[in-house]
């Protein structure tokens, strides 16, 4: 099974990002001194007429690159919900290959009756083939991606199967009138944090354009991608 596509979709990802951040110093510099000028107009008025003119036209500038921005935002947003719309029914087709649910031509010509059905571990493999992924995938990890049906929906764990969480028992005082366990949950290490929704600023304010573009990225700046589906048997 090769899995070349599914690591050429992620290194793609991570090229795009990569091309994101060639321009961010230079619009951060220029966000620093237009903050900088609302908050402290005096320090534009100690520079010389011909640079106070030059920095008055940088902002400009920047003023003109923000609408750009904006727009090529927008029509982003645009584009990739076209272009999902387009994905999905390639996304079904995988699916059901994946699964067993439909047989590709050909492929059961066979006497023998212990054919396997679809292609077991598919996505674990995918996975462990990318190199990226591949570091944040434990042994734990690894038994309930064998059974990774999809990677388009929301993650569906069985109650206290959770491995993004460990459940903890302590046994109550000695004498205490509740003689149950006290349990509780704690998070813990696992693959599966990748996919937990960013937290979401109270002000506006503080989201940077991808998020509000509909791009959430985690704590650590990498794109957060669509959730996934996990089911054990």
């Amino acid at each position: 099974m090769s899995n070349n596509t599914d690591s050429s979709n992620v290194s793609d990802l991570t090229s795009d990002i990569n091309e994101e951040n060639r321009a961010e110093p230079y619009n951060a510099l220029m966000s620093k001194l237009k903050s900088l000028a609302e908050q402290h107009p005096d320090v534009l008025e100690s520079l010389s007429s011909n640079v106070r003119k030059r920095v008055e036209f940088l902002r400009e500038i920047q003023g003109e690159h923000d609408d750009l921005e904006s727009k090529f935002l927008e029509e982003r947003a645009a584009l990739e919900d076209k272009y999902q719309k387009l994905y999905q029914p390639l996304f079904t087709k995988r699916y059901e290959i994946v699964n067993g649910v439909t047989e590709v031509e050909g492929a059961a010509d066979t006497e023998d009756d212990k054919v396997e059905k679809g292609v077991p571990g598919f996505w674990l493999n995918a996975m462990k083939n990318n190199d990226v992924l591949a570091e944040e995938i434990s042994e734990r990890d690894e038994y309930a991606l064998k059974f990774l049906k999809d990677i388009n929906t929301e993650i569906k764990w069985h109650p206290g199967k959770s491995l993004t969480e460990k459940v903890l028992k302590k046994k109550p005082k000695k004498g205490s009138k509740n003689a149950k366990p006290i349990i509780k949950t704690e998070k813990c290490e696992s693959f599966f944090n990748f996919f937990n929704p960013p937290e979401v600023p109270e002000d506006d304010e503080d989201m940077d354009e991808d998020m509000k573009g509909g791009r959430a990225r985690r704590g650590d700046g990498q794109q957060v991608p669509e959730p996934v589906e996990c089911k054990q048997q």
